[in-house]
């Protein structure tokens, strides 16, 4: 029998600047800027999307920030 295991994403994908930028104040670091994909597999490079290095409580504080809007 296979064993299963889950893997938590140790990063967060964040495409709003406005969400970024609160999430940056708050303390978090971003790990890197990528160009956006569109769903046809191109790239988008006027847009950015953020990539955050997973750390307690971001999740938390991703919601509030997005409840606030």
């Amino acid at each position: 029998m296979k064993e299963v295991r889950t893997i938590q994403n140790e990063n967060r994908l964040i495409i709003q600047p406005s969400t970024a930028r609160k999430l940056l104040k708050l303390g978090y670091q971003i790990i890197d800027l990528k160009p956006q994909k569109q769903t046809d597999g191109s790239v988008d490079y006027t847009r950015t999307v953020f990539l955050f290095a997973y750390k307690d409580g971001i999740d938390k504080d991703i919601q509030e920030i997005r409840n606030i809007k």
